[in-house]
């Protein structure tokens, strides 16, 4: 099952954002607001649904369609691997 956003936030998500909010780049922050974009992440959620035949219906929760998104993003711009982002 993918989702688009992941709407519940967690405890710990508002103390983060503190501590890393000077750690944005300026491309980060237009990226960040571009993802406010619902029809992006619905198009995005849409073909990730299409990987597998019963990927909206059956298995565990996937990776969201803006984690996808931002991920690509930051790999793309920091040229990384995807292996690299989860470090």
């Amino acid at each position: 099952m993918i989702a688009t956003r992941r709407l519940q936030r967690s405890f710990a998500d508002g103390f983060v954002a503190e501590e890393i909010g000077d750690l944005w780049e300026p491309w980060m922050r237009h990226a960040d607001e571009a993802l406010n974009d619902d029809r992006l992440l619905e198009i995005v959620r849409q073909e990730l649904s299409k990987r597998f035949k019963k990927s909206k219906t059956r298995g565990r929760p996937g990776t969201t369609a803006e984690i996808v998104v931002r991920m690509l993003l930051l790999k793309h711009n920091a040229w990384l691997e995807f292996r690299g982002l989860d470090a």
